[in-house]
């Protein structure tokens, strides 16, 4: 179901910023005079004209306002076409790089540890818990809510993830370039561009270091992309922010029902528990 979430949310990012569908759908649109309207809204929609008809008022609404967002043509630019009112711009210019770090004046009393091993193709597997005496040395990275991670150390192998809002504080590995959306409504859009196959295929090429391949931060979001104007970029966030609110919440809920099955297994094999007795804790833990 998480991918299944997350294939919509690079779909939508593909259509409106890389293949800019909905506007080329208004340009071909005009030309031909049609409703340039209804053309942005089928792009978006996927749906033909007479099925848009049918939709429910509010619904068939709020995908027009979505395609009037939209400009009307493509223009030249001296990277290629581009939506008119757009720019082509670093990426770096929506983000902040490792914003903040431990130091010994300010280092807490334990850390919630996540490192490179555990963190892999947008999800972070597992955590570990240390003193701050106790710690790895390379865990300095204060990790906050809406960031983007992204492996630095052998980039290939995909160790990135989005950090949720959690109420615990998680620290992530020095290996981590952690970039931090200058706006809430950067969330989605830098973790679906820095995290693509193009930027992850981009930065293992760029790896150098024998048996240690490693890129520096900066290079992380050192790119050019096109700029969407800011309600666009609005918009997008409002519609993927479900999708990846509701891939959060999935991740929650495994990982309940995995406490629980660990919890209930061993007393289940020993004969502690009857089937019965285990249906009722299950019920009491859900609720």
């Amino acid at each position: 179901m998480n991918r299944t979430l997350e294939a919509m949310a690079q779909a939508i990012f593909k259509s409106w910023f890389v293949d800019f569908e909905p506007v080329k759908a208004k340009q071909q649109a005009k030309a031909a005079g049609e409703s340039v309207e209804l053309a942005a809204m089928m792009a978006l929609s996927g749906k033909p004209a007479t099925e848009i008809e049918q939709l429910p008022a509010v619904q068939r609404a709020s995908l027009a306002e979505t395609a009037a967002l939209f400009p009307e043509r493509l223009v030249e630019s001296e990277l290629g076409l581009i939506p008119e009112g757009w720019e082509w711009g670093k990426f770096s210019n929506l983000c902040l790089l490792n914003q903040f770090s431990w130091k010994k004046a300010t280092a807490p009393d334990h850390v919630i540890y996540v490192d490179l091993a555990n963190t892999k193709n947008g999800e972070i597997l597992e955590v570990k818990e240390f003193e701050w005496s106790d710690a790895p040395s390379r865990a300095r990275r204060i990790l906050t809510s809406g960031d983007t991670i992204v492996g630095t150390v052998r980039p290939g192998n995909r160790s990135f993830a989005l950090i949720p809002d959690n109420s615990t504080q998680l620290t992530g590995s020095t290996g981590f370039a952690v970039l931090t959306p200058k706006k809430t409504e950067y969330r989605e859009f830098n973790y679906i561009a820095l995290t693509s196959d193009e930027n992850i295929e981009r930065l293992s090429h760029l790896a150098d270091g024998g048996a240690y391949p490693a890129v520096r931060p900066d290079v992380v979001p050192d790119f050019d992309l096109v700029m969407p104007s800011s309600d666009v970029m609005r918009s997008f966030h409002n519609q993927c922010s479900v999708l990846f609110d509701r891939t959060q919440q999935n991740r929650n809920e495994s990982q309940t029902l995995a406490q629980l099955r660990d919890t209930l297994l061993p007393k289940l094999l020993s004969g502690e528990l009857t089937i019965p007795d285990a249906m009722v804790q299950t019920e009491e833990v859900l609720s």
